[in-house]
């Protein structure tokens, strides 16, 4: 039997070779096999030959982005408010509610895009997935990161793309939408609002991924 200590080192040992051998560097496999990498959980599904999604969406819900990875960079947190251009409007909201505290830095973190295909409030189709609001939320950073990279997943025609945080202990929906030339606006709402969002307007909701249904 192979002790744990040896397989380990085995594992290592061969991957070094495979990236050497493929033109890579040990700089690299460092970067690859930090702390937090979403390597880890994706090597996983393989060898157990788990390639289902966990969560493939619901009545509320419907999954856009399919089995893809998508990941947000690992980011220092950066409120939303901090303006540096990015947004061409932020709703004085995330000050009147106190929805602007500044979090953690964060890690690489897998998301999923899903497109809102039910009507009904916030707390109606982000407690279908699952009561625990805190595994759904992102930093301001994290939605800023998401937001400049993955432009091409945003709900266009001036609709929202909602993403859950939580600022000094309570919850909120931050959404986004896209205007006309591109532009960008930030608005805030309270996660208890009972405003009903109009699936005929196919909003998106961002999720972090490996949620169980």
């Amino acid at each position: 039997m192979v002790s744990g200590m040896n397989f380990g080192t085995e594992i290592l040992n061969n991957l070094y070779r495979s990236v050497i051998k493929a033109g890579g560097t040990e700089e690299q496999i460092f970067e690859k096999l930090k702390t937090g990498s979403p390597l880890y959980d994706k090597w996983a599904e393989d060898i157990i030959g788990n390639t289902t999604h966990p969560f493939s969406g619901n009545e509320y819900l419907k999954l856009l982005s399919g089995n893809e990875q998508y990941i947000v960079s690992a980011c220092e947190d950066k409120v939303i408010e901090e303006s540096d251009g990015m947004f061409s409007y932020v709703d004085s909201d995330f000050a009147k509610y106190g929805a602007n505290e500044k979090g953690n830095a964060t890690l690489d973190m897998p998301f999923d895009v899903y497109e809102l295909q039910k009507s009904g409030t916030f707390a109606d189709f982000f407690t279908s997935v699952t009561g625990n609001l805190d595994a759904m939320c992102f930093t301001h950073g994290q939605i800023r990161s998401i937001v400049k990279r993955y432009r091409n997943w945003l709900r266009g025609d001036g609709w929202a793309n909602f993403f859950l945080f939580k600022s000094k202990g309570k919850f909120f929906v931050a959404y986004v939408n896209v205007y006309a030339g591109g532009a960008l606006k930030a608005y805030v709402c309270r996660f208890g609002r009972d405003s009903v969002w109009l699936a005929e307007r196919h909003h998106r909701v961002f999720l972090p991924a490996k949620l169980a249904a």
